[in-house]
């Protein structure tokens, strides 16, 4: 969890909402995030020191509009994430989960996947350089078809909204969907998967909307809304 103190852990089992509300309030937490990759003892996991205790991994992509945030900035980041929905079609080796693509509660949208074609060899110290390798691989595939199958400039646009440290790192960690970001007092919330496809709806609206993923298209009358 992050605090107005720093990061800290939660270092006991979690296993349901209630607890898990519990165990924030009881740090002060602001914002809640959980781990990517799964850990044989995730408390003690925080760099390659424990790395061999990896047990699997999803993906994540984050997509994030550009700064200065505002209608068109948001929509170049919702083409990015409906570019790679569709390429990740061809990745058999991934399948995304129920509850995403997500709003993320402040500048963009994140995707999830089961990375049902993981396999981490026997050896626990090779595992981490698996899933790396797997990860690193995947990214130069993705970047390689955007470059041969997008405008050039739509390719940049791409490469300047997808944050790929996200989807490369293995420690990286996510917001708990359903919690609110500070920064913004907007929650990260699952998008109804016809409010994605629709070529018309676009971020703003989650700004107006009492529940985003209807893709309301009220704009707000200003983007000032965004600030803390």
């Amino acid at each position: 969890v992050k605090t107005r103190q720093g990061w800290r852990k939660i270092r006991r089992t979690i296993r349901t909402p209630t607890e898990l509300a519990e165990a924030a309030q009881s740090l002060g937490a602001t914002d809640l995030y959980y781990s990517v990759s799964w850990w044989a003892d995730p408390v003690r996991v925080s760099d390659r020191l424990h790395a061999h205790r990896l047990l699997g991994s999803d993906l994540a992509f984050d997509l994030d509009a550009p700064p200065p945030l505002g209608e068109t900035t948001w929509n170049w980041a919702r083409r990015a994430m409906r570019w790679l929905l569709a390429a990740m079609e061809d990745e058999p080796g991934y399948a995304i989960q129920d509850d995403y693509p997500a709003w993320t509660g402040h500048k963009g949208y994140r995707l999830v996947y089961d990375d049902v074609g993981l396999v981490l060899p026997p050896d626990p110290t090779q595992r981490l350089a698996v899933l790396e390798a797997r990860r690193a691989a995947l990214v130069t595939r993705l970047l390689g078809r955007a470059q041969s199958t997008l405008r050039p400039r739509e390719a940049a646009l791409l490469r300047r909204c997808w944050d790929r440290r996200v989807t490369l790192n293995p420690f990286t960690v996510i917001r708990v969907l359903g919690t609110t970001h500070s920064a913004t007092g907007r929650p990260s919330i699952p998008l109804a998967r016809p409010a994605w496809r629709t070529k018309a709806w676009h971020s703003a609206s989650l700004w107006a909307s009492p529940n985003p993923s209807l893709g309301v298209m009220t704009r707000p009358e200003s983007w000032s809304v965004m600030a803390p």
